[in-house]
């Protein structure tokens, strides 16, 4: 869950700060400076696959469209040999028991409890409804990360690692590492001052 958040983040900022981009690859929207192609709010009923591989695109977006599954990933990763990330949020059948990959993490709507919402309003643009899913994604994995705390017992974990901490004198050790550092950042300041 935890690399798909991190995967979702990186999306996110790279798509939000929009900018004209050329169209490729079955009409989507190609931004090379940012490496994401992206094909959302269409009627695909599937990815299309280049006949040469393309190179320099870390991310597809294909949200909101009508596609029901992607296809094998090592056909996928061998068309874009740089892809790190798919988002097929949005796509309503969408067949969760086909998404198997190992290597790419997807982002999609499989296993949430609300479906992106796809309607395009004047209120909450493109960049706006991300947010929003970024925002709803945080909030359960905070909730989720809260739950497995205390379902492990993270207080008495907690307070057995400060225990032990100032057993060993972590505190002192603390200290000697911060003076260490100190005295060697102080050394290199000397350093070039005498240059």
């Amino acid at each position: 869950m935890l690399r798909f958040i991190i995967i979702y983040i990186n999306f996110t900022l790279t798509v939000i700060y929009g900018k004209q981009y050329p169209l490729c690859l079955d009409d989507c929207l190609c931004d090379r400076e940012d490496a994401v192609i992206r094909c959302d709010h269409g009627t695909r009923t599937k990815v299309t696959i280049p006949e040469y591989p393309i190179y320099g695109y870390k991310f597809i977006a294909i949200t909101c469209n009508d596609v029901r599954q992607l296809p094998d990933e090592a056909i996928l990763k061998a068309a874009f040999p740089d892809l790190q990330g798919v988002d097929v949020q949005g796509n309503r059948d969408f067949d969760c028991d086909s998404l198997s990959y190992k290597e790419i993490p997807v982002l999609s709507d499989c296993g949430s409890e609300t479906v992106t919402d796809c309607k395009v309003n004047e209120e909450c643009d493109w960049k706006c409804s991300t947010l929003s899913k970024l925002k709803e994604l945080w909030a359960h994995f905070t909730e989720l990360l809260s739950r497995k705390y205390h379902e492990y017992g993270g207080e008495q974990l907690g307070e057995t690692i400060k225990q032990k901490y100032y057993e060993i004198g972590g505190d002192q050790m603390v200290e000697k590492v911060g003076g260490w550092f100190s005295d060697a950042f102080a050394k290199l300041k000397n350093l070039t001052n005498d240059e």
